[in-house]
This record gives C-alpha cells, structure tokens and sequence, in this order.
C-alpha cells in the first residue's frame, strides 16, 4: 500500500468528526468519552492478615511469648528462673490452698516448687508483724494518755527478719537432707517444694498478725488482752502446721510404708511439729508479749 492511500484512509472517518465539522466542537466524540473503570462484582481484593505466632504448648493464646528455656548450671541465673515461673493466678491459688489445710487435693512429688513465695509471702509477713505491734503500741499510748508514748523497737525487724526466713528455709533443709541423705527415702517432695510449702504456710500470720492489733484497745483489761494474744497466736500456728503436715506427712509415709518403716513417718512429722512450735513461741514472746510504752 502506498503512502497517499495511508494518508486518505487517515482522513476517512465518521462525520461525527469533531476536528472537521464545526457544528459538533463543543461535542466529545463517543469513541473519546473519559469513562471510570468498574471492576466486576467477583473481583474483591482481600487485606492481607498477619499469620499468627506459633503458640507453644500449654501456652494460653492470650499470654505473652515467654521461653521456657533454664538451661544452664547452678551459677547462670537462668537455672533458677524456673523457680519464679508462675502467674498472679498461681499464686493467688496457692496461697488459698495453703490456708485450706482441709483441701483433698493431693501434690504431686515430682511439681517443683516455686521460689517466689516462699521470699514475698514470709517478707509481707514481716512486715505485718512489726506493723501490727507497732499500731497496738501507738493505741496503747493513745489509750493511756497523759505523757506516756510508745517506744519504737526496730530491733523487732531484723528479729522477724532471721526468724522467719531461717524456720522458712533452714527447716525444710534439714529434714530433706535427713530424709534423703541419711535415711535414703524415695518417692519424696524435692527440696524446692518442700520450701514452698513452708513459705506459703507462713501465709497464716497476716490475719493473726491483723486481729493482735485490736489489743491495743484491751490495755486496761489483763484478761481480755492475754486472751486476744493467745487466740491470735494460735490462729496463726495452728493453721500454718496443719498447712505443712497435710502435705507433708502423707508423702512421707508413703515412703516410709515402701520400706517397712511406716512409723518412721510419725517421728519425723513429730520432728516438724516441736520445730513448728518453738516458732510459735518464739512468735509470741517477739511480737505478742507486752507493749513497752515510756
């Protein structure tokens, strides 16, 4: 084909033509007109959704990824994150469960115990102590009047402090090493839990540590008083043992039945308890005898 008849061919085109006809130039051709592109109604285009991170076992979906990994010897400091692995939860229901000494509920002797317990229930316990005999000495001046006022013992703090934390860890302690090393039992509570159950037990003196203060308002009657201290004394050691010996003896002569030796469990739960009473005592001379006001 040759170039003239290109070019003719160029110029035939519709009369609708606006670049020749002058009547249509305000007129936009149908084959120019701007249209905007719909998509078909089956074409969707969908947001993308970030995969989800693998979720570890025994991991609630709403919990945050924490590696369960202690590896490490006794002087990394990630060997003994284990002994701080639990939740508010977990705590809160061991410490309900400590104070239900009545509770069927059976422990496991290969659970580990936590750590965390026995260090932050035995500190509030301390704290409550001292606190408490120091409400019920300032109620004591104030019930008295006149030029009396009450005599801050801080030595009362350390007290407490060599006091619990000893009976909390050196006990378990000895009687674990007794048992294990010396008399060769099996089928035992590790030494963790059996430090556990101690601290958590120590639980029992926040509400006898919170009824002594009301002895502050007894100091005009001997009787009243000295009853008041002795009830909260007992509240407070009475329940603490019975924490300790119902989840202790069991195991414990469990082990000792699988040797022939079933009263060897009644003479080392025996042991706990004169070990659990001298606490007592000590509890009451400490932070349940007179008030010192000068």
């Amino acid at each position: 084909m040759s170039k003239a008849n290109e070019n003719n061919d160029l110029l035939d085109i519709d009369n609708d033509n606006w670049l020749e006809d002058d009547t249509n130039l305000s007129t936009t051709p149908k084959a120019m007109t701007a249209q905007a592109y719909i998509p078909p109604d089956d074409f969707v285009i969908e947001p993308e959704v970030p995969s989800a991170p693998q979720q570890l076992p025994g991991q609630s979906s709403d919990s945050p990824h924490i590696s369960n990994n202690f590896d490490g010897g006794v002087l990394s400091v990630n060997h003994y994150r284990r002994y701080f692995n639990l939740n508010t939860t977990e705590f809160l229901q061991n410490c309900a469960q400590a104070l239900n000494f009545v509770s069927t509920k059976t422990d496991s002797v290969e659970e580990i115990g936590d750590l965390y317990g026995p260090i932050w229930v035995t500190a509030t316990v301390i704290f409550i102590l001292f606190f408490s005999n120091t409400c019920s000495g300032l109620l004591v001046s104030w019930v008295q009047g006149g030029d009396s006022t009450y005599k801050y013992n801080f030595d009362l703090l350390t007290g407490a402090i060599s006091l619990l934390y000893g009976y909390t860890f050196l006990i378990p302690t000895i009687f674990y090493f007794i048992t294990v090393w010396y008399l060769k039992l099996t089928g035992l509570f590790p030494l963790s839990r059996l430090i556990s159950i101690y601290g958590y037990a120590n639980i029992a003196w926040v509400p006898a540590a919170i009824l002594s203060i009301l002895r502050g308002f007894l100091v005009n009657h001997t009787i009243l008083s000295s009853a008041l201290k002795w009830i909260s004394v007992l509240f407070g050691g009475v329940i603490s043992c019975a924490s300790i010996l119902v989840k202790v003896f069991p195991v414990t002569r469990h082990s000792c039945v699988v040797v022939d030796k079933e009263k060897l469990a009644i003479v080392l739960c025996a042991a706990l308890l004169v070990a659990h009473v001298g606490l007592i005592i000590a509890v009451k001379v400490s932070f349940f005898g007179d008030l010192s006001v000068v």
